[in-house]
């Protein structure tokens, strides 16, 4: 969900890398745990140009916040909500097929990141070691349609093989 940065001021702020989007949406999940399961909770947050920096519920102090720099903020699945029709949570795509009109297969997607203009879907060819892996524009005039029980994304792509 996120990933806490280096201290701001002397009153035990952070900065705070949010993975949602909005960025401000990471304050709204509940519960949050680190990578080793310790709960936290912000008791207060608010943007700092375009970054957020939040307070670490019951730490007032930058000394005392030291220990949580550069430390993952995570939500477990079962805590998402639930998301309309036809749309999807990246982490549920991953490991699905991409396959073009003309049924060729890239190959399996390993991840998503947030490109300039839009995301970018990065699909790993296990056999194809001349080309490891393909970079595919994840926006709707592209992706055609996904099929989560089949593990297939159809996308409106050509290739150069």
């Amino acid at each position: 969900m996120g990933k806490i940065g280096r201290t701001h001021g002397l009153k035990g702020m952070v900065f705070i890398q949010s993975f949602t989007e909005p960025k401000e949406n990471l304050f709204t999940y509940s519960p949050l745990t680190l990578g080793n399961q310790t709960p936290i909770a912000f008791s207060k947050h608010q943007t700092h140009g375009k970054q957020c920096i939040a307070q670490i519920e019951g730490y007032n102090d930058c000394d005392s916040v030291r220990t949580f720099i550069n430390q993952t903020i995570y939500l477990h699945q079962s805590h998402l909500p639930a998301l309309a029709q036809g749309q999807y949570y990246w982490h549920q795509l991953h490991g699905c097929q991409v396959i073009n009109q003309d049924g060729f297969i890239y190959g399996k997607l390993d991840y998503i990141y947030e490109g300039a203009q839009f995301p970018i879907m990065v699909i790993k060819h296990p056999t194809d070691h001349r080309k490891p892996e393909a970079l595919i524009p994840y926006e709707p005039s592209v992706v055609q349609s996904i099929d989560l029980q089949q593990a297939s994304i159809y996308v409106d792509w050509t290739t150069d093989t």
